[in-house]
Parts: structure tokens; sequence; C-alpha cells
């Protein structure tokens, strides 16, 4: 498996952690979001300018955004659930852009 393939399977991992307790329980896992966010940052650095990108990664990203913005209303604090759905909307732009965190 190379570096991209795993820093992919890395991600969809995370944001899995991330959505269990957001949808159980209504609270931010920030263990899980930060990893994902580090290894999001990453790929975009990996894959800046590049035309193929992992469908599952952005699919994770997506989806992960569909719910944070659709639990934010139900959870104490709204505002930090939709920071993290900005965040990570962020490195699901910049991947279809072929751009970096960096920039």
């Amino acid at each position: 498996m190379n570096e991209i393939e795993n820093l992919s399977k890395r991600l969809q991992a995370s944001i899995f952690e991330l959505l269990g307790p957001i949808q159980a329980t209504k609270e931010i896992n920030y263990e899980a979001f930060n990893r994902a966010d580090e290894v999001g940052r990453e790929l975009t650095r990996l894959l800046k300018g590049q035309e193929l990108l992992p469908k599952g990664a952005l699919y994770s990203l997506d989806m992960a955004v569909g719910v944070l913005l659709n639990e934010a209303e139900y959870c104490r604090d709204k505002e930090e659930v939709l920071a993290v759905a900005r965040a990570l909307r962020l490195t699901y732009g910049l991947l279809l852009c072929g751009e970096a965190h960096d920039e």
C-alpha cells in the first residue's frame, strides 16, 4: 500500500471515529477530528496539483460534512460542530482544486 492509500484509509477511519459520537451523544471527539485534520492536510500536500484523487477520502470528507451540518442543530455546542464541518469542507475543496493548506 502506498503512502496516499495509507493516508486515505487513516482519514476514513478518523472520520468514522468522529461521526459515531456526534450521532450518538452529540459530542465532538476532538482526538478523532485532530487526526482527520492532520491526515487531510498531509493529503492536500501530497496530492497538490494531481489529477487523480482517492475516491474513498473524498467520499468520507463529503459525507462527514453533511452529517456534521445535519447534526449541529441538535448538539450542545453547535458552533464547534459547524467549525469542524468547515475545516473538513476546506480540506475537501482544496483536494478538488489541487491545492494545499499551506498556500
